[in-house]
Parts: C-alpha cells; sequence; structure tokens
C-alpha cells in the first residue's frame, strides 16, 4: 500500500482516526501509547524527529541526511503515521522526493473549525497553541492543500467530528486511497467505528 500520512492541526481528532487503523488489525501503525488525560496520542516519534530534521535542514543542510534515513525507516517498518508536524512544518516535498522509486505518500488531511480547534486546547491547558490564532490554521489549512495539489500528491479531507459519525461518509472517503489489500466493505467500517469513535 501507499505509506499514509494522517495529520491536522491537533485536536482535530487524528487520534481517533488512528486508533481506527490500529483497531483494524491490517496495519503497521507507527505510534505512541494514548493519554487518556489530554484525550489524544498514538504520535509518531519517528516522523516527528524526521520532519524536525527536515525542516532544520533549510538552515542546517547536514541534518536533511538524518530526515532522509528516518523516512526510509518508517516507509519500510510502518503503513501509516500521525503527526500535526507535517502540517505545520509542512514536510510533503521531501517524503515524496525521499519515497519517488516506492509506492510513495498519500495523506489523510483532517479538518476541524478553527475555533473549535482553539477551544479543545484550552480545556487540556496545552501551551502548544499559545500563539496561534483561528486565522492562522486556516491559513495553513490552505498552505497544505496547496501544497498536496501543486505535487500531485494523492489525499483526502475528513471533516472531524462528520467522520465519526457518518458511516457513509468515511466509507466513500476511504475508497479514494490506496489501502493496501483491505477490501472493507461498508459493515466493516461502521464496526470499527463503533469499536474505535464510541
Amino acid at each position: 500500500m501507499t505509506f499514509t500520512i494522517i495529520t491536522g492541526p491537533g485536536r482535530c481528532g487524528s487520534s481517533a482516526l488512528t486508533q481506527f487503523f490500529i483497531n483494524s488489525n491490517k496495519y503497521r501503525v507507527d505510534s505512541t501509547g494514548f493519554n487518556p488525560k489530554m484525550r489524544a496520542g498514538y504520535e509518531s516519534e519517528h516522523s516527528i524527529l524526521a520532519n524536525s530534521l527536515l525542516y532544520s535542514s533549510r538552515k542546517i543542510p547536514a541534518t536533511r541526511v538524518l530526515g532522509i534515513h528516518k523516512i526510509f525507516y518508517l516507509y519500510n517498518t510502518s503503513d501509516i503515521a500521525k503527526s500535526p508536524t507535517f502540517f505545520y512544518l509542512n514536510t510533503y516535498h521531501e517524503w515524496q522526493k525521499t519515497l519517488k522509486n516506492y509506492k510513495g505518500i498519500q495523506v489523510i488531511l483532517l479538518k476541524r473549525d478553527a475555533n473549535k480547534v482553539i477551544e479543545s486546547a484550552k480545556k487540556i491547558k496545552s501551551n502548544d497553541w499559545d500563539n496561534i490564532d483561528p486565522t492562522q490554521i486556516d491559513n495553513l489549512w490552505e498552505e497544505n492543500i496547496t501544497t498536496l495539489d501543486n505535487l500531485s500528491i494523492p489525499y483526502i479531507t475528513l471533516e472531524y467530528p462528520k467522520f465519526t459519525k457518518d458511516s457513509n461518509y468515511l466509507y466513500n472517503n476511504l475508497l479514494q486511497l490506496d489501502l493496501g489489500n483491505w477490501k472493507f466493505s461498508l459493515e466493516d467500517i461502521e464496526n470499527l467505528m463503533h469499536k474505535s469513535f464510541y
């Protein structure tokens, strides 16, 4: 299957969607554990490190090689990685370029009303969004879409919480992705939604 990236601004359902794929038992998901207090988790620490190194390489070129090694490591050991660092650091070009001779990448870009993202962050007393306002999140969303379109990277967008409630919506969107040999049915999706989102 094509290497799948799950990303968004945070507080946008990416942990729920990652849990969905974990519960399917069909994929190798690079992830940490779940943090009930934050109602979040399953971050791919390897992709976070890769993206940080790639972003740093814009000023410190030597870090790019380390970032590329991390991408290859993930590609060889995982099928899916979830991290908001893709959304904020916009490193898709490096991932696409690195994996161009393989099956490449595809992206699931999650969307939530930016004001709700900020509200949710305040509820868990996170400082990660102290310097980010809803307009910045909306602008980053547009930048992500533009980048993916310009690079011709396959992607779908999923609205949160809609994808956790509407099985047809989730089913029809997932059909657009290369998810390997899993020939899932609407019933499969509904069962996994019940297990993962409720």
